[in-house]
């Protein structure tokens, strides 16, 4: 619910920017556009701090931070012209953190404290401050004289700006992960704030790169939301969205540009579309993964806005302050459309018409001699003959890298499973075509079917698993097979659960449910860490009477 009221805000507040064309409107409007989107992306972003120690949420980072960006903005408004020197109360800011003490917090994975954050947000605080007092010297000595002195601004605003890109913001990220990136940002945002009192271009560097860094905030929650298979910008969806979102970004500008040249029903037509094309690209770019599998979905749409977040500082150079709504509808509308744009693998449910879920619990002789009854199903209760429905049967999998995550499934597979009186003695075979297999990619499912270090499903079409014997272990059963690929024979273990019997048009079936894991380089396969080499794998299989 919190993700849906985000989505909107973050719309509401693109389309106020588009309705009200804030390139025309007083300073401290501009200032306010930034401080709102800025805090309802870092919260979508951010959401989840914990203390490092206990992993408790905990958002005190987050709130002062965004504590920082609204003091600024109410001292800017005490700023005028002749108290240039308040201006560079922006250094003072990040003496904030200081609040924080020594508590460790903690974000993907990397623990900082409040002087961590201390450090980056000097680092965000002097950029504006150093761009103000360059640019002051250089007037002073000279250096800046009539019809040179908007160039030149110009040149070293775009200066200070790539050097916060390329220097603080890797700074930020050593010194305290994500998260310092942000901190970096919101102290350079606040001291821009204020220097934009004194130095009209402090606040114009702030707002282009302040909108690219509210692109990049929230990537790594859109791509866990929507279950971002490979976020390497090598993939063609990739490239696809780079493009589509570089293209976005020229054309919303220029659509703003082209609405102040004309009026009547037309500027209120440009202004339409200017509001309706980020939602429809983002849109177009996800639901077409539905269509055509190498193209689209959540990869697109992070590419979308990777691509946005870059082209946004440049394009302001040309289309000076025409990029406010872009940003935040990108993010909007990612935030609502992405978790339509998961994978297609079937949830493993036990709601199967006719299955009955209370038959008799396994009961066991315990080491004392005494009889326990265990929390699991008898599977003495599935005797018999059976064989797999592969209309109500699943096998999912999920190969995970560092910075990448592909799950597929195989659409079909056979196989028997027989169970005589001592369960104990239940033998299962299964066969899995190997071109049965789907990673939601066309390309790359034609490539792991024919690469020499994938499948090679010419040579090797099937996958065996053979089992002689099950055994249970804690509250599942343990059965360990022999399971074939690429001819290379290696004995895994699979657990699984009995989950009950039951009959449907007239037929007995029973249900069984399990998960395991291999390494698929043991069958010959070649290692890739961008791919991952660990297959975790879970089924569903429902196994109808002979």
């Amino acid at each position: 619910m919190e993700d849906i009221f985000v989505g909107i805000i973050l719309l509401i507040l693109g389309v106020v920017a588009i309705i009200g064309k804030l390139a025309h409107k007083p300073r401290y409007i501009h200032h306010w556009f930034i401080v709102l989107a800025t805090v309802f992306t870092a919260y979508y972003a951010f959401g989840e701090l914990t203390v490092f120690e206990t992993g408790e949420i905990n958002q005190n980072p987050l709130y002062l931070s965004v504590g920082i960006l609204f003091l600024a903005l109410i001292i800017s408004r005490f700023v005028g012209e002749n108290k240039k020197i308040i201006g560079f109360i922006g250094i003072a800011f990040p003496l904030l953190y200081l609040m924080l003490g020594d508590t460790t917090y903690a974000f993907g994975g990397g623990g900082f404290t409040g002087a961590d954050l201390l450090k980056t947000g000097v680092l965000g605080a002097i950029v504006p401050i150093a761009f103000v007092l360059v640019f002051s010297l250089l007037k002073r000595f000279g250096f800046v004289a009539g019809d040179n002195e908007s160039t030149l601004k110009l040149s070293i605003e775009t200066g200070f700006l790539f050097f916060f890109l390329f220097g603080v913001s890797i700074a930020g990220f050593f010194l305290a992960g994500p998260f310092g990136l942000f901190v970096a940002m919101v102290t350079f945002l606040a001291s821009s704030i204020v220097a934009g009192n004194v130095v009209e271009e402090g606040r114009d560097t702030a707002v282009p790169f302040g909108l690219s860094m509210l692109l990049l905030l929230p990537l790594t929650v859109i791509s866990e939301v929507g279950e971002a298979d490979n976020l390497s910008v090598l993939q063609g969806k990739m490239f696809a969205g780079l493009f589509l979102g570089a293209m976005l970004t020229v054309f919303h500008a220029a659509i703003l540009s082209w609405s102040e040249n004309v009026s009547g029903w037309k500027s209120k037509l440009l202004l339409l579309k200017a509001m309706v094309l980020p939602i429809l690209f983002v849109a177009l770019g996800g639901m077409l993964y539905f269509m055509y599998e190498s193209f689209g979905g959540t990869s697109t749409v992070i590419a979308m806005l990777i691509a946005s977040a870059l082209v946004i500082p440049i394009l302001h150079l040309v289309f000076r302050n025409r990029s406010f709504a872009v940003a935040t509808m990108l993010i909007g509308s990612a935030i609502l459309i992405v978790p339509y744009l998961k994978h297609e693998t079937e949830e493993l449910s036990t709601e199967i018409e006719g299955l009955d879920t209370t038959t008799q619990k396994l009961v066991v002789v315990g080491e004392d001699g005494a009889e326990k009854e265990l929390n699991m199903l008898d599977l003495s209760e599935a005797k018999g003959d059976w064989v797999v429905n592969p209309e109500n049967s699943n096998l999912n999998f999920t190969l995970e890298a560092s910075g990448s995550k592909t799950k597929g499934k195989f659409k079909s597979y056979e196989g028997t499973f027989s169970v005589p009186e001592d369960w104990q003695n239940a033998e299962m075979n299964i066969t899995i075509p190997v071109s049965s297999i789907s990673t939601f990619n066309a390309i790359r499912d034609e490539s792991l079917l024919s690469d020499a270090a994938f499948f090679e499903a010419e040579k090797h079409p099937v996958i065996t698993f053979n089992v002689k014997g099950v055994e249970f272990s804690k509250e599942e059963y343990l059965a360990k097979g022999e399971f074939t690929m690429k001819k290379v024979k290696k004995t895994i273990d699979v657990t699984f659960q009995f989950i009950g019997k039951g009959e449907r048009d007239g037929k007995s079936f029973i249900v069984l449910k399990g998960s395991g894991s291999l390494n698929r380089t043991d069958f010959g396969m070649t290692p890739d860490p961008g791919i991952g080499d660990v297959v975790n794998f879970e089924f569903q299989t429902e196994f109808l009477a002979k």
